[in-house]
């Protein structure tokens, strides 16, 4: 037959259960104060990461605004040259075809100052292929920029690749020297001792 436990006993058990709430309470902040703190510093790591990386962009930025400010003052000298020689071909047209509205003939004259305008028509569309030729030319001329870059960042590394061969090359070259100097001197020592046995048993 069950007993029941004795009030000191069902106080006892209360008072455990308590200390282990309490327990188990203190362990579970603590572990979500320790994840905080490890979110912070992981947030911490990529704040410095992003920051980084955004000074990288705008840098990049810059290079390639200045890039293209340069390329495109260039196509905009260009573009004013071929505009001005248009502006030119079209002045001209505009009075060829003024002073030929009063002549009788001006069929026949329109056709002739047709022939006559073709080549500056054909040297306007050249222009015009020209300026679009100069458009990809600025484009493969950023390429280019790129590759070079890149190659002389790869230079750079082969040639601090090479100083470092050339010094051990050298401290190589400087302890044989040094161990050529001490066979020398052995040498010269031994010959010394030979003479003298020579002289000795002379």
């Amino acid at each position: 037959m069950h007993r029941p436990g004795s009030p000191r006993k069902e106080a006892e058990l209360r008072k455990a259960a308590e200390n282990h709430a309490s327990e188990v309470e203190q362990l579970r902040c603590r572990v979500e104060q320790e994840s905080r703190d490890t979110h912070q510093v992981e947030a911490n790591a990529l704040r410095e990461q992003l920051a980084e990386l955004e000074k990288s962009v705008e840098q990049e930025k810059a290079q390639n605004q200045e890039l293209q400010a340069v390329q495109e003052k260039a196509l905009r000298g260009e573009s004013e040259k071929h505009g001005q020689q248009l502006k030119e071909l079209r002045d001209k047209l505009e009075k060829t075809e003024q002073e030929l509205s009063g002549s009788r003939d001006k069929s026949k004259e329109l056709e002739q100052l047709a022939a006559e305008l073709q080549p500056y028509k054909e040297q306007g569309q050249s222009l015009t292929t020209e300026l679009a030729s100069s458009k990809q030319v600025a484009e493969q001329l950023r390429a280019d920029l790129a590759d070079l870059k890149l190659v002389s960042l790869n230079t750079s590394k082969e040639v601090e690749e090479l100083k470092g061969q050339r010094e051990a090359l050298q401290m190589q070259l400087s302890a044989s020297a040094a161990e050529l100097s001490t066979l020398k001197s052995g040498h010269k020592d031994l010959s010394s001792k030979n003479e003298n046995l020579q002289r000795l048993h002379g």
